[in-house]
């Protein structure tokens, strides 16, 4: 639980801190996750 919270800190944190840093990485993640989808056929 102590994890959890940890972890939703972390990402409040990065939405007020550096929102494009972190719309860049979803983007990123998306991006490999299409591409292994792809590969995977």
């Amino acid at each position: 639980m102590c994890q959890f919270n940890f972890s939703a800190t972390r990402v409040a944190l990065l939405f007020s801190w550096d929102r494009d840093f972190f719309i860049m990485v979803v983007n990123v993640y998306s991006e490999i996750k299409i591409l292994l989808v792809y590969f995977q056929i």
